[in-house]
């Protein structure tokens, strides 16, 4: 086992306006491709990097709940989860975030899909276990009354999850979490994550009360599970192929080349284990990111991979979360065929961004770029040149950016 220590802290620019991430928890990150992702966390934050790291900015939710997980479908369509069954949609990009009402009060652990059209919303465990699937890209989502608890799945038909049978169990389904089988039982331990690289190979993290984290792993596609460390402090699983697996824990980030027979050790500071890594996502062998948050500074952190395990932390600007709530902006008359009436109210004085976005995110018009004093400003947008369809109004403030979505007859 190689142990690396090697820190770097990366410096980029960013458009967030405050100081550091304090007491924000990044749950989630999603990376889009090798240089774009989504960061996710406690009060509504959602973080988009954008250049490699080059770009951070805030698109948070306007909600004190957890947001727990985000999953991209394409570089339009993505799906986040949270507390209080809380499921945002957006088809722009992440421009602008859609409430879906699926009924259900309880907190929402994860989304994922295996392809642009199968997906699935679980539950926390203590929240009561159940799933939600869609099989058209999320425009409906049929709930499944089951039992089964954190599930992964490998395509539209496979999966595995956990189940509580005499003690935490492992079961898989071929039929999309329709119906369930049992597979394993682990006695005692309390079981973490799973993931699978194709239908026999696969991992589980555990924490043994008696004796501590372990990672076992199974190559009969989870009928029989066999101890690969008791050394590392595992917790989140990233697989992307056999020769290639991470996993995230208590104070560092472990990657292998061989199916963890071996493995090289990425350690986070201040190397008390007091630092974790709640979500990792890979994209190739030497591009990807972390979500951590630091239990010693109470701030959440963003590292990036570059290179063999080598992790990167972004030193960046970030959310203070009792300012960072966005510029309320209004548009009227919304739908319009000429002039629409560009309003907002900033509380102090700041530099500020206003543009016009196609459906594609692309960017048609900046309306103004300067500063700002307090109080009301409205603008007026010519938009009769524009095609009939749907824009997006984007306001960058020193607290962040708001988007409004208008109407083109």
């Amino acid at each position: 086992m190689k142990n690396i220590c090697l820190i770097i802290l990366g410096i980029v620019i960013s458009n967030l306006a405050f100081s550091q991430f304090s007491n924000i928890e990044f749950k989630d990150v999603f990376s889009t491709d090798s240089i774009n992702a989504w960061v996710v966390g406690s009060n509504g934050t959602i973080v988009k990097i954008s250049d490699g790291g080059q770009t951070v900015e805030d698109y948070s939710y306007n909600t004190d709940l957890s947001l727990n997980s985000i999953y991209f479908t394409n570089i339009q369509t993505g799906f986040i989860v949270g507390d209080s069954g809380l499921v945002l949609q957006t088809n722009d990009g992440g421009l602008s975030w859609n409430q879906i009402d699926l009924g259900d009060i309880r907190y929402f652990r994860s989304v994922s899909f295996v392809n642009e059209q199968s997906g699935w919303i679980s539950t926390y465990f203590s929240q009561g276990a159940g799933l939600y699937k869609t099989i058209n890209g999320g425009e409906d989502w049929d709930y499944i009354d089951s039992t089964v608890y954190h599930p992964f799945f490998i395509d539209p038909n496979n999966g595995w999850g956990k189940l509580w049978v005499g003690g935490p169990s492992i079961v898989g389904t071929n039929d999309g979490g329709n119906t369930w089988s049992y597979l394993s039982n682990f006695g005692g331990i309390w079981l973490h994550d799973i993931q699978f690289i194709d239908l026999m190979n696969g991992f589980y993290t555990t924490n043994d009360m008696g004796g501590g984290p372990k990672l076992y792993k199974t190559t009969n596609g989870g009928l029989n599970w066999t101890l690969a460390s008791h050394d590392i402090y595992a917790d989140i699983l990233n697989l992307v192929d056999i020769n290639n697996c991470w996993i995230g824990g208590r104070g560092g980030i472990y990657y292998s080349t061989d199916f963890f027979e071996t493995w090289e050790q990425f350690t986070l500071p201040p190397n008390n284990q007091q630092n974790f890594i709640y979500s990792l996502s890979i994209n190739g062998i030497s591009n990807g990111w972390a979500a951590a948050y630091n239990y010693t500074t109470e701030k959440g952190e963003i590292w990036k991979l570059e290179g063999t395990n080598n992790w990167i932390q972004l030193n960046i600007v970030g959310i203070n979360e009792t300012i960072k709530k966005t510029t309320e902006l209004n548009c009227y008359p919304n739908p319009s065929n000429n002039i629409t009436t560009i309003t907002f109210e900033l509380k102090n004085q700041s530099e500020i961004g206003l543009s016009v976005f196609n459906i594609n995110g692309q960017e048609l018009l900046q309306i103004f770029k300067g500063e700002k004093g307090k109080g009301t400003h409205n603008f007026d947008l010519d938009c009769s040149s524009f095609s009939t369809g749907i824009y997006f109004i984007k306001l960058q403030t020193e607290n962040g950016i708001t988007t409004k979505k208008i109407v083109k007859m």
